[in-house]
């Protein structure tokens, strides 16, 4: 219908002799608005059309279904975007039905009776915002299996104390009326009921037997008593009201992700299970405490901009930084320094670890930190690592995606990794020694913050797990947040690296004569000498440019 240039009416007795039609589908391609003209014009409405299975008529222009049209064959409706104030009066057979969309059918204040549409399984009401009561005949949808009820912004009844069997889905985002939880059903697997006026969670949902995940983003919820016991997520993200979290979560085993952000009044957080593998609390202004240490080895934390965390509640992150972590997990929180227990250590945004100080044949784990500036938002970063072997640099980059807000201090942002080769190593590579790596620290956004520091942590495969035999203080310092006395300038290490001499290089040529394989970016080298070895970012990336062809 968008490609339609003038009105086309179409008369009632279009469809009169249709009695076999079976499928009607008048749509739009392009996305519907509100400003949009529908052309295509139904004056009078539709005919019986007794056989129909599916009716799709997209911005039906009527405010009231014809009187005469009988639904008793009807599998799907789909009335999107439609004027309808009302569908039909009284009871309609309608148990063939499986399928209802009234989505943003915006006039729509008289919901149908459905007590014969035992067989509907998606019921899609969304942004019906005239609706104001969902009326008590859905009580016989035992198969309803999804209902999307979001942006019924007028909605303020829901029946209670009914229990459809096949409900799993059911959303009622920005209903901002709705006052009362939902107790619709015990099977529900996910229920949404962010931004309405829902101020507390009643007992029997704690016995849910099926529930995965609830959202409670922006609601009026002031203390959250009932959680279910087998929940795996939970959203309170934006809950202003909310004072604090009850301490019995830390029985719900099966408790994976809670996101906390922007519920500035929360002062401390209790002991949380140790399925945990997600805590989020962006901008939680007022949190100071936690109890408890993080026990998942895989744990995602975000304290950005926690700026009251006290000492003890930083402690208890780093140590879970340090002990848990595991391949491509990260943590953020405020801080201004890398911590002690990254033993190689640089300002900027770059750090070069020579050989004679860790054979870096030997590793392909380990830890990152990178101190951000205050002043910006910070959307991830590119870490992109060189390791040089026998003059030749190789190339590993790893993406890492983040989205934390406007940063009001500095902050740390750490995460760990596992260095896959793009490809197996050659037979030159096996015989000569890694000489130096560098690890470079790109942030994505043009306009996201700086990195002032960074460091690195090498990683043996057990070191995750547990603290290594040597104490604490070495990897921690007096200090968790301190830096320590093993860490390494890029200044230091290209000292360090004024120590080599001509014969590398020599020892290389003479490889090449006895029948190693080389190649170009190599011999280039060869001829610059031994003062290329002293790499920056700059001086691998012809070298790279080269290898790549």
């Amino acid at each position: 219908m968008s490609e339609i240039k003038e009105e086309l009416y179409i008369s009632e007795k279009t469809f009169e002799e249709m009695r076999n039609l079976l499928y009607l589908k008048f749509y739009m391609s392009s996305p519907v608005d509100d400003k949009m003209k529908v052309k295509l014009l139904l004056p009078e409405g539709l005919s019986y059309l007794p056989q129909l299975r599916l009716l799709q008529w997209d911005a039906y222009p009527l405010e009231y279904f014809p009187s005469r049209f009988r639904p008793e064959c009807l599998v799907e409706l789909n009335m999107s975007h439609s004027k309808l104030k009302k569908l039909w009066s009284g009871v309609q057979p309608l148990r063939n039905l499986r399928i209802m969309n009234l989505y943003n059918s915006r006039n729509l204040e008289v919901f149908p009776n459905l007590t014969e549409a035992i067989n509907l399984n998606t019921l899609d009401l969304g942004w019906c915002e005239s609706l104001v009561e969902l009326p008590s005949s859905i009580k016989n949808l035992q198969n309803l299996n999804w209902l999307e009820m979001s942006c019924c912004k007028k909605l303020e009844i829901v029946p209670t104390n009914i229990n459809l069997a096949s409900l799993e889905f059911l959303h009622l985002r920005y209903c901002t009326r709705l006052k009362t939880f939902p107790e619709i059903s015990t099977n529900i697997r996910l229920l949404k009921i962010k931004g309405t006026a829902i101020t507390e969670v009643p007992p029997p949902v704690e016995y849910w037997s099926k529930i995965e995940e609830i959202c409670m983003e922006r609601t009026k919820v002031k203390r959250l008593v009932h959680v279910p016991y087998v929940l795996e997520r939970l959203c309170l993200r934006g809950n202003i009201e909310l004072e604090s979290i009850p301490s019995y979560l830390r029985y719900l085993r099966r408790l994976n992700m809670i996101d906390i952000s922007y519920c500035i009044n929360i002062i401390s957080l209790p002991e949380l299970p140790g399925s945990l593998s997600a805590l989020t609390a962006v901008n939680c202004k007022s949190l100071q405490r936690l109890h408890g240490h993080f026990r998942n080895r895989s744990i995602t934390m975000n304290f950005t901009n926690c700026l009251k965390l006290d000492q003890r509640a930083q402690e208890k992150i780093h140590q879970s930084i340090y002990i848990n972590q595991s391949t491509y997990k990260v943590a953020i929180l405020p801080g201004e320094q890398v911590p002690a227990y990254f033993p190689f250590q640089s300002t900027g945004n770059s750090i070069m670890i020579h050989s004679d100080k860790v054979d870096l044949s030997k590793f392909n784990r380990f830890k990152v930190c990178i101190v951000l500036g205050a002043g910006k938002a910070f959307q991830g970063c590119d870490i992109k690592f060189y390791k040089q072997l026998s003059c030749e640099p190789r190339e590993y980059y790893v993406p890492k995606r983040l989205d934390a807000p406007f940063l009001e201090s500095d902050h740390l942002c750490m995460c760990e990794f596992r260095l896959l080769p793009p490809h197996p190593p050659t037979q030159r590579e096996l015989r000569r020694p890694i000489k130096m790596m560098m690890v470079s620290f790109e942030i994505r956004s043009p306009n996201g913050c700086e990195v002032k520091e960074c460091g690195l942590q090498f990683l043996e495969p057990h070191e995750t797990s547990q603290f290594r035999s040597l104490s604490a203080p070495y990897y921690f310092g007096s200090s968790w947040i301190g830096s320590g006395s093993s860490s390494s300038s890029i200044e230091e290490v290209m000292h360090a690296d004024q120590e080599e001499t001509s014969s590398d290089i020599e020892e290389t040529i003479h490889g090449e004569k006895e029948g190693i394989r080389g190649n170009k970016s190599v011999r280039r080298w060869n001829k610059v000498g031994a003062k290329k070895m002293r790499l920056s970012l700059e001086c691998l990336q012809p070298s790279l440019e080269k290898d790549s062809t």
